[in-house]
């Protein structure tokens, strides 16, 4: 007669772990603004090192608020094959409203160079400011720390255009660096980076030398997540965000885990009673 009620825990418990893992892994995104991602030496969507160029335009729609939309980018093309899809916007940044109606996110380089900012102005900064803030995703190539882009990372009023002194590498202010450092590794932000595990090697492409980033100073503007490091710079990370780590989804968050463990523990104990 005990048969039934032990049948119903177990379906009870099956029912638990189902519904944990079928839930979705919550996206690694601040509610009120979008990734912000200075890619920096690590410019692999511009030289074509994949599956890291892939990985890297999918989480840019991945992890904004219009992941369905396709990404645009504004200057060199990134290498790379998105599933939403890339959309080159020429010369010209649109308006505000045009980016939030078209696109998830906005990837900007220099179509001229491999090794320097966008060319852009500061109403094209503003706007582009305005679309992180809607929860959309921008990435920076090679951020070289000019005022004008200190607009959409953050750094305004008094502290303008200083973020310049705590990039090293190419168009950096920072010095005693140098402009060329192989060696980066895997960040326990980034796991994903070329699906190897932390610590791994990033592979070379002769000479990254592009800007890493300080991050005692780069850190208080919430770009803590960091994507790759280099051993050797101690205060300096090369790839940072706002979130997002390696670009893919985030695993479950810890309390779905000890919902997860609770339903095998039990699952464990009615198979015991059953045995019995």
């Amino acid at each position: 007669m005990r048969v039934l009620p032990t049948i119903r825990r177990l379906l009870g418990a099956a029912a638990i772990i189902a519904g944990v893992l079928a839930a979705p892994a919550p996206q690694a995104q601040a509610a009120s603004t979008g990734l912000l991602i200075l890619e920096g030496s690590d410019a692999q969507t511009f030289h074509g090192l994949d599956p890291y160029s892939t990985n890297f335009l999918n989480g840019l729609a991945t992890f904004s608020n219009a992941s369905t939309l396709p990404i645009a980018y504004f200057g060199a093309t990134p290498s790379g094959s998105p599933t939403v899809g890339k959309v080159a916007l020429g010369g010209v940044l649109p308006s505000l409203a045009v980016l939030l109606a078209n696109y998830s996110g906005l990837y900007l380089n220099n179509a001229s160079s491999c090794c320097n900012e966008a060319l852009i102005s500061a109403g094209d900064a503003s706007i582009v400011a305005s679309f992180l803030s809607a929860g959309r995703s921008v990435a920076l190539e090679n951020y070289q720390g000019g005022a004008v882009f200190d607009v959409i990372l953050g750094n305004t009023g008094t502290g303008a255009g200083t973020a310049k002194s705590h990039v090293a590498g190419l168009g950096g202010g920072a010095t005693g660096i140098g402009s060329c450092f192989d060696g980066n590794i895997v960040a326990p932000g980034g796991a994903a980076f070329f699906s190897v595990p932390v610590g791994s090697a990033v592979p070379n492409i002769g000479c990254f030398g592009h800007q890493t980033y300080e991050s005692s100073f780069f850190d208080t503007f919430g770009l803590t997540t960091y994507i790759a490091t280099n051993p050797t710079l101690s205060a300096f990370n090369v790839v940072i965000s706002n979130g997002g780590g390696g670009l893919i989804a985030a695993i479950p968050e810890p309390a779905s885990m000890l919902v997860l463990a609770a339903a095998l523990t039990g699952l464990g104990v009615v198979r015991r009673r059953v045995r019995r």
